[in-house]
């Protein structure tokens, strides 16, 4: 018998608010990239530490992924993205109140809140496979990665809009607006409906960790993650900071991660039915 949808409830409605959620969270990376190095370059008591609160975003996103899928096996889907939106608000916050007090440390701890805001959010993608039945499930994870293509046109010209909204505090307006932000992805989480993950009475015996790793696909897809993530990190971090040393314009630094974030999941469209070939 074909699959039918209507085994999992509003499973397109819940792939729609992912998809705006994930939005909102590239929105607000799209921001931080732009303007983190900039703000950290004008804060800090020596040049060479500039880069250090995107470094925490990265830092604090990826150590705290592990322990967010943890506690979400706990508490479920939703609860988690609400918690780790929680996180993110506090520390957008903070870290406009960090740049209108010109202070180093605190703003590199607001960042590294929403690091770990962001660790949860890069859930996403799998609870679009958990709301979804498996014929539509990789199209369902294509479409959430997608949302991220309207983050790429929202996000720097967000930043550029409100970069200077309080005086002789550049880019404190921008943090305020990123928790607004998380705040709409706030409410727009607490109507997901993700199934509860079926109990077994089976006991199945799981390999241990070390075997995995053991799998040349699992190494060549590690390998493969860290070269492409290391050096899109390398570039997006020092890219603001090398146009503004050039006298370039913020408008077009905003540009740059506009084409980039666009680039990165505009092929997202298309990659849910690549799988499926």
């Amino acid at each position: 018998m074909s699959e039918k949808p209507a085994t999992l409830p509003n499973m397109r409605l819940n792939v729609l608010i992912l998809s705006l959620c994930q939005a909102c969270l590239f929105t607000a990376n799209a921001v931080l990239i732009a303007s983190a190095a900039l703000v950290g370059f004008a804060l800090a008591p020596d040049p060479m530490y500039a880069t250090v609160p995107v470094g925490a975003v990265f830092l604090f996103g990826m150590g705290f992924a592990l322990p967010a899928s943890i506690l979400m096996k706990y508490i479920g889907r939703r609860k988690g993205f609400q918690l780790g939106l929680v996180f993110s608000i506090s520390g957008a916050c903070l870290s406009g109140f960090a740049v209108t007090q010109q202070s180093f440390v605190l703003f590199c701890f607001g960042i590294a809140l929403i690091g770990v805001g962001n660790a949860f959010g890069g859930f996403y993608r799998f609870a679009a496979a958990d709301v979804s039945t498996e014929s539509y499930r990789s199209r369902a994870i294509s479409y959430v990665l997608a949302g991220s293509v309207v983050a790429a046109f929202i996000g720097p010209n967000l930043v550029a809009f409100t970069k200077n909204s309080i005086i002789e505090a550049a880019f404190a307006g921008s943090y305020y607006t990123l928790a607004l932000v998380y705040s709409i992805s706030l409410i727009l989480v607490s109507f997901l409906k993700v199934p509860e993950a079926k109990k077994s009475n089976v006991i199945e015996e799981k390999r241990p960790l070390r075997e995995v790793a053991k799998q040349p696909e699992f190494l060549l897809a590690v390998v493969s993650a860290t070269v492409g993530y290391g050096v899109m990190n390398l570039l997006m971090t020092s890219t603001p900071l090398a146009m503004n040393v050039r006298d370039m314009s913020f408008g077009l630094t905003a540009l740059v991660i506009q084409w980039h974030i666009f680039s990165m999941f505009a092929p997202s469209f298309f990659t849910g039915h690549l799988v499926r070939i």
